[in-house]
């Protein structure tokens, strides 16, 4: 039909009629949906690995984030998806772009789907094993206890350590510096994070028990962070010593009423608003993703 016939209709039975009333009154909502389908259609979709049904994406998972980036980026570039199994892995691979990620709102992008296959390593009750509100209250201890200046305090500790370090050297020969630096940070992290007492008396056996946290964490404990493997179980056993012995610390700091300049000392001090104060496990888990998030970017 022709714009001219329309308007004919239009006069032979005049606006008044009920069926073209309301022909006329959808027009606008008609025009206005188009619209927005075709300002839909011009937002660009992220675009999907092409691999083989179900196991294709799972057997490059399993080899490892990297090795997948580094194998997909060269043709999709900085966001892509991959599927693997029952779950799509979105990978943002630009700063501009992670932006979005980790400054959204909980609401529009939450943190907890992606990162809660850690519950097993920080420990039951806190940070992604707990309701928002809970976990904002316990980033916020974390934030006020860990902002510059705060950690201006530890300044003499970070030299006192690395003079210790370094010291250790000989003068010449080769030294694999991820691997130097890394434990470097494990050494500073444990006398001001973990406090003094774990880095004079304890840290040969607190960083066996980290490190065996860490090696808990493989590919596959992203899908199925309770699989019964090997690295699982030797990272629960881990988890449960560590507990044991920050619990035994917290106890003598508490009972001596001695204060140190370090993160123990803040969290045991601290309050949620309600006035409770954290217990043992919380205060583990606290620290526990305090030093592996501190240890993976800074070593990385």
């Amino acid at each position: 039909m022709d714009t001219g016939a329309f308007i004919e209709i239009v006069n032979e039975f005049g606006v008044e009629h009920p069926v073209l009333s309301i022909v006329l009154a959808l027009v606008p909502v008609v025009i206005v949906f188009w619209f927005l389908r075709k300002e839909k259609s011009t937002v660009k979709s992220v675009p999907v690995v092409n691999c083989f049904p179900v196991v294709g994406g799972l057997l490059k998972f399993l080899q490892g984030p990297m090795p997948l980036m580094d194998s997909y980026y060269p043709k999709y570039g900085e966001i892509f998806r991959v599927p693997v199994l029952h779950r799509n892995f979105t990978f943002l691979l630009d700063p501009t772009i992670l932006s979005h990620f980790f400054n959204g709102k909980d609401e529009q992008v939450s943190q907890k789907e992606v990162y809660e296959f850690n519950v097993p390593t920080f420990g039951k009750g806190v940070v992604y094993d707990v309701p928002l509100p809970i976990r904002e209250e316990q980033f916020r201890m974390l934030k006020d206890n860990i902002r510059t200046t705060m950690l201006q305090q530890y300044i003499s500790l970070f030299v006192q350590e690395a003079e210790l370090f370094f010291g250790k050297w000989e003068k010449e020969g080769i030294k694999d510096l991820k691997t130097e630096l890394s434990g470097l940070i494990v050494l500073t992290a444990s006398r001001t994070l973990l406090g003094r007492e774990v880095r004079e008396h304890l840290f040969e056996k607190v960083s066996e028990l980290i490190h065996d946290l860490d090696e808990g964490i493989v590919p596959l404990t992203v899908l199925f962070p309770h699989a019964p493997i090997a690295a699982h179980r030797k990272r629960d056993k881990s988890r449960i010593e560590l507990g044991k012995i920050f619990a035994q610390v917290i106890k003598e700091r508490r009972e001596s009423g001695r204060s140190e300049p370090d993160l123990l000392d803040a969290l045991i001090k601290v309050h949620y608003k309600s006035g409770r104060q954290l217990d043992e496990n919380e205060i583990t888990g606290l620290l526990i993703a305090t030093l592996f998030g501190g240890q993976h970017t800074s070593s990385n």
